[in-house]
């Protein structure tokens, strides 16, 4: 092959070769994309983006408040968490000694957990998805 027709061909090869490459990078998006949408991390509107940002820093502050890592093997050890009455609007404290809630946040003593609610209420209505922040 003379060495026109040979840089044609590299052009060619190229152009195919990038156009692959291409449409395999929009197949590795969409999938992300899913995944996102799966997961829950793509928000319709700016506020709900906000708003969802606003209760993961929340729940960052809050963990980094609690360094109780539960036992689940240990029936004795209490695991103290919070969570929110609708009638009364007031977070209140429950112990448990085997029942895992999903995503709450545990702490070893009452004391240690009121005064994350005294010094983090605002946080916690955020985390716990309360209208009321």
């Amino acid at each position: 092959m003379d060495s026109k027709m040979q840089k044609v061909a590299n052009i060619i090869g190229y152009l195919i070769g990038g156009i692959l490459v291409s449409l395999a990078g929009i197949a590795v998006i969409a999938i992300i994309d899913r995944l996102n949408i799966d997961n829950g991390n793509v928000y319709y509107t700016k506020t709900e983006a906000e708003q969802a940002l606003e209760r993961k820093l929340a729940e960052a502050r809050l963990r980094w408040t609690s360094n109780f890592e539960p036992d689940w093997s240990n029936n004795d050890q209490n695991k103290w968490t919070v969570y929110y009455n609708h009638n009364d609007k007031e977070l209140l404290v429950e112990a448990t000694a085997f029942l895992q809630y999903p995503s709450a946040i545990y702490f070893d003593t009452y004391d240690s957990i009121k005064k994350s609610i005294e010094e983090n209420r605002e946080d916690w209505l955020k985390y716990l998805g309360i209208k009321e922040w």
